[in-house]
């Protein structure tokens, strides 16, 4: 008998086939114990947003055998945050270092750059983002993300399929402004 592994950190996921790491799912769900964090600042750049495009195709428009279908990505400048975790001294873990890009205005995760013990880049990933406004409460949200393996010349993609759904168009006077005024809390 076998002890299993911690199902945390760098355990590779058997069943993303060792593509990520537990610490990768949705680009970053780990504990932040093994690296020291610091806030570089602000930046622009161009991070996938309003990808509705991406979430009314079906999977066999979106994926390809190397990475998504680009044509289905949009890209769009932004500010983000950077921030940048470098591996605390006697600890250990795949990434040396790790760059999060966080949108400004949502502050989702749009983009992670990590680094391997030799200090090139290994792994990269994003959020495909989209603005939903057919729930009780409309929200931004990170519906999709992947993680691209520079190294092993593979790619992993969470949540594809679509999550817009079409509902019937409400009535016109139901967005006038005197009827929203009327829905307001005091």
């Amino acid at each position: 008998m076998r002890l299993a592994p911690d199902f945390k950190y760098d355990t590779s996921i058997f069943t993303y086939g060792g593509a990520i790491f537990w610490d990768e799912l949705f680009l970053y769900s780990g504990r932040p114990n093994k690296y020291d964090w610091k806030l570089v600042g602000m930046e622009e750049k161009f991070v996938p947003e309003n990808n509705y495009d991406y979430f009314l195709a079906g999977p066999d428009e979106v994926l390809g055998k190397q990475h998504l279908n680009p044509a289905l990505i949009r890209w769009e400048l932004q500010r983000v945050w950077h921030v940048q975790g470098t591996l605390k001294e006697g600890e250990r873990h795949v990434y040396t270092k790790r760059d999060f890009y966080f949108d400004s205005d949502t502050w989702k995760l749009a983009l992670t750059d990590n680094y391997d013990y030799s200090g090139e880049l290994m792994r990269s990933g994003q959020h495909l983002c989209i603005q939903v406004y057919d729930t009780t409460q409309p929200q931004f949200l990170s519906c999709a993300s992947q993680v691209y393996d520079l190294k092993q010349g593979q790619y992993t993609n969470e949540n594809v399929g679509s999550l817009i759904r079409h509902t019937a168009l409400l009535p016109p006077q139901t967005t006038q402004p005197a009827t929203l005024a009327g829905q307001g809390i005091r």
